[in-house]
């Protein structure tokens, strides 16, 4: 394998969808984007950062490991999401930050972004799930009725080759599919075309993201991040993971 730095899309969804669109080094709660404006679009402002070297020669690149092979250098467990600041300081003072360091950074910034959902979960709100909701695009009509029977939540999860992590995040979701359905339920009797529409706007959304050939947890990540927009409230994650929960129930997407 060359040093070319090439990321496939199942390694920037699980990256970006772990991270909390917050840079990994300690301390440092820079945002990873930026949002439009009126006169520009959104920007990244996020740099994928080798945590073993792509080079093999220090102070040319830093943290090298010709020892490492060279196949994994740019997968998942190799790279960190930084600010450009700290991208800078880490790869120009690779003396003070080591590779165990940025292991271990990215490893907390995701367990952080997990406690979080856990706990949003516990605290979602219909303030939440109305931002999720207006970030799927509503269909012009509801989607047809399935011609076959749902399966269930175990099989769900074995057919779309889901880790244990995943499961665990799914299932702590359970807790909150009563208020989704509640506010479904509530703008329903405003619109009673509304759950259908909703519905195929967010499978509409889940067949863009299956046509990059995702599956899996990039894909399940990746259909989150398409709904949160990189924000970065826990609590807003945790909201856009009970909507997925709640078709995963109950939508024949996921079977297909």
């Amino acid at each position: 394998m060359s040093n070319k730095r090439s990321y496939s899309n199942k390694t920037l969804g699980l990256l970006w969808g772990n991270s909390g669109n917050i840079c990994a080094f300690p301390g440092c709660n820079q945002i990873l984007t930026n949002q439009k404006t009126p006169k520009d679009n959104s920007i990244v402002v996020a740099e994928i950062a080798h945590i073993v070297a792509v080079g093999e020669k220090y102070p040319i690149t830093p943290r090298p490991d010709g020892n490492f092979p060279r196949e994994d250098l740019n997968k998942y467990e190799n790279l960190i999401l930084l600010c450009p600041t700290h991208h800078t300081i880490v790869d120009k003072q690779s003396n003070t930050y080591s590779v165990d360091d940025l292991r271990k950074w990215k490893s907390f910034r995701e367990d952080e972004h997990l406690r979080g959902i856990y706990e949003g979960y516990q605290n979602l709100g219909f303030v939440e799930l109305e931002q999720i909701l207006k970030a799927i695009p509503l269909a012009e009509q509801g989607a047809s009725d399935p011609d076959f029977n749902l399966l269930g939540i175990r099989e769900k999860i074995k057919k779309n080759q889901l880790s244990h992590q995943a499961e665990k995040l799914l299932k702590f979701g359970y807790q909150s599919l009563n208020q989704v359905e509640s506010y479904i339920e509530g703008l329903a009797s405003v619109d009673t075309s509304y759950p259908e529409r909703l519905k195929s706007g967010f499978m509409n959304l889940y067949k863009e993201i299956v046509n990059t050939r995702l599956q899996g947890d990039a894909l399940l990540l990746a259909l989150k991040e398409r709904i949160i927009s990189n924000r970065t409230d826990t609590l807003l994650h945790a909201a856009a993971l009970s909507v997925i929960l709640y078709y995963f129930e109950k939508c024949e997407i996921f079977e297909k």
